[in-house]
């Protein structure tokens, strides 16, 4: 027994990932945005006229109000919106394994421990977790579009292989590659800068072998028209004359300047240690195990390198230029989660290089890998998101606020005044998303008061 945990002793990082983030889900409530879809089915009484009035009012992000209309709708509101955080979260670490799978050999513990070392690491370092996992209306926006972000780098890796092994690839493959560009974009609009990246390799890899031109033509042009259909919806317009006064759009020198001080104060900061330290492990994992490539093209690897600082800097530098603003941690979110792909692209090709494997195992290889082991895994007692969940489930603060909740909805049910009053939530968990109802019909987030006790058929609902 004791010499099979110290054999898979690496799996303990996916296990501490997913654990906490799993329990959390049966703490969470819904939130702000999530009463809106409710709200919206019930007085538009359509369907469809639900998906037509966010378009012309909200944003262009179709295919997330398609599915948060399904997820929160009035019918199933409270049971679906956990339904949906637990489908999410799921898919999330099986997109993610497959991805995995699709890049190595091995066994299928060799691909959790990857799993769990890249997870692990991406959990600490996100710059808000509770919008990536616990508030349904962000993560239908931003892991949709991940999932598919995976899985459109997957097929690229395929198609550029073809490429080199001068192999035929099936009309179906583009249709399918074509549709998944697309489905990403509708999900969110920024998924469109990592698509054009691999767009321009694909272009280059065109010219060079004169092959798939055709294909990889359409494929621009409809993408584009996807891009388009979201970002030209009415309701993107209505919002930037809301926000008019706030914002600096097409400042070219703000934009690279901001952009470049935010990717600076990541590199000073200890987030950068929080990245590195767990893929430092990986890699003398990798090279520990033996572990062979599968779909990793033959490439140097400062290409995969160099590309985590363009996505980063490209991302925020896009959104300040088009938006006027920085970039909100929840749409940073999935700026980290593209940035990991090429870390993890790095990570597993620095793995192969033979002069790096001599050197490192010709260097007290095993006392290195312990240290190194039981660093990573202190690690998790630094700040981070990781830290928070572990606080709020050991210190009983996610109970307490789901029974809390919980009574609240009694309270308001069984309220016989159209204009109810229910207390404020005293101690809330730090790592789910939540603030609470105001205290009146005037502040900023009084929208949430109304569409909170328009759900429970009241007028007002206020904390006091």
């Amino acid at each position: 027994m004791y010499n099979k945990i110290i054999k898979y002793k690496e799996l303990v990082f996916f296990f501490l990932t997913i654990s906490p983030l799993g329990i959390s889900m049966f703490y969470v409530h819904p939130l702000l945005d999530d009463y809106s879809w409710p709200y919206v089915l019930s007085t538009t009484g359509s369907f469809i006229d639900t998906q037509i009035l966010f378009y012309n009012t909200v944003n262009g992000r179709v295919l997330a109000t398609l599915l948060s209309s399904l997820f929160l709708n009035p019918q199933s509101f409270l049971i679906t919106n956990k339904i949906g955080l637990i489908l999410y979260l799921s898919l999330f670490f099986l997109c993610f394994l497959l991805f995995i799978s699709s890049l190595i050999n091995g066994k299928f513990h060799n691909k959790i421990v990857v799993l769990g070392l890249s997870s692990f690491s991406l959990v600490m370092v996100f710059p808000l977790l509770s919008t990536q996992f616990f508030w349904l209306t962000g993560v239908v926006v931003y892991q949709s579009a991940f999932m598919f972000t995976l899985l459109f780098v997957y097929m690229s890796l395929v198609l550029f292989k073809s490429i080199n092994d001068k192999a035929q690839l099936k009309n179906t493959f583009f249709l399918l590659y074509l549709f998944v560009q697309v489905l990403s974009i509708l999900f969110f609009e920024m998924s469109f800068i990592v698509i054009s990246f691999f767009m321009f390799f694909a272009f280059i890899q065109v010219i060079l072998n004169r092959q798939y031109g055709k294909a990889i033509f359409i494929n621009i042009v409809v993408v584009l028209a996807g891009l388009l259909i979201n970002i030209k919806a009415p309701g993107n317009a209505i919002k930037e004359v809301q926000y008019s006064s706030l914002i600096k759009k097409y400042d070219l020198s703000y934009s690279i300047l901001n952009s470049l001080k935010i990717f600076l104060k990541l590199v000073l900061s200890v987030k950068l240690f929080l990245i590195l330290i767990p893929h430092l492990l990986l890699l003398l994992y990798l090279i520990k195990e033996e572990i062979k490539t599968k779909l990793i093209l033959n490439l140097p690897s400062t290409i995969y390198i160099a590309m985590i600082p363009a996505t980063f800097i490209g991302y925020h530098f896009t959104y300040c230029f088009m938006l006027g603003k920085s970039m909100p941690p929840r749409a940073e979110n999935y700026v980290y989660l593209v940035c990991e792909i090429f870390l993890l692209l790095f990570t597993i090709s620095l793995s192969q290089s033979y002069k790096l494997k001599k050197a490192l195992l010709s260097f007290h290889f095993t006392r290195v890998y312990m240290a190194l082991f039981l660093f990573t895994l202190i690690l998790i007692i630094s700040p981070s998101g990781l830290r928070l969940i572990y606080g709020d489930l050991i210190h009983g603060r996610a109970s307490e606020f789901s029974r809390t909740m919980d009574e609240r909805y009694k309270l308001v049910k069984h309220c016989d005044e159209k204009i109810c009053y229910v207390d404020v939530v005293k101690n809330p968990p730090k790592s789910i998303l939540y603030q609470d109802l105001p205290q009146d019909s005037t502040s900023g987030n009084s929208f949430f008061n109304h569409q909170f006790a328009h759900y429970y058929v009241k007028d007002w609902v206020f904390a006091k």
